[in-house]
């Protein structure tokens, strides 16, 4: 049902007025800010997991006053939270590392690296400068990774790691010797490329 709206509309974001939209895709429940015909782009927004993994209850009626969003627990006002990812948390050698959420957590990113966020860190909006600082430089800046190069690392797939690299013609996706091309979907953030799509590719590239 939702598909079929194109989105439940949890209300508009009180910036600029457009609309927020809880949408469902291959992966989960995810956030939309703005609208194709809108003057500015549309953004998209991954969910925590445990909002983003829901199953619809038994007991579900259509006819139902409770809305899928109060189904899952989600108002707008947390909507516009988690729109406001990635949020800058402090900077880093004149580089700002950025907390977000993608597909497989809460994360840090700095210089187009990546480390995940523990749950004992807090959360990506409370997460305070020191500890930022702290994860950053021993999870990226002195981390020695077999992927070194690597804009991103999306998980393995039988024993060797899919990543995601930039080269002469742009960014692209790696495993092995084999490479794909990065749809564009993930250029402003290649860490949220869900890992079966990367596999898909990567085997029809192969292919």
């Amino acid at each position: 049902k939702t598909k079929e709206d194109d989105g439940l509309v949890l209300g508009q974001h009180p910036e600029d007025g457009r609309f927020i939209r809880l949408k469902v895709g291959p992966y989960g429940g995810y956030l939309q800010w703005g609208d194709d015909n809108d003057e500015i782009k549309k953004s998209t927004h991954t969910l925590p997991r445990e909002l983003r993994n829901f199953k619809m209850p038994e007991s579900w009626d259509d006819e139902s006053e409770e809305s899928l969003a109060d189904m899952i627990g989600l108002d707008l006002e947390e909507a516009i939270k988690y729109c406001s990812l990635p949020r800058t948390v402090c900077m880093l050698d004149e580089k700002p590392i950025k907390a977000s959420i993608g597909p497989y957590g809460p994360y840090l990113m700095y210089n187009k690296k990546y480390v995940s966020l523990k749950p004992k860190d807090g959360d990506v909006f409370m997460i305070d400068e020191d500890l930022a600082r702290e994860i950053v430089i021993d999870g990226i800046v002195n981390k020695n990774s077999k992927s070194a190069g690597a804009l991103a690392e999306i998980g393995e797939k039988e024993g060797s790691m899919i990543t995601v690299k930039s080269g002469r013609f742009g960014e692209y996706i790696n495993w092995k010797k084999v490479n794909a091309k990065l749809p564009a979907e993930y250029f402003d953030d290649p860490s949220k490329l869900p890992l079966e799509e990367a596999w898909v590719l990567i085997q029809e590239k192969e292919a």
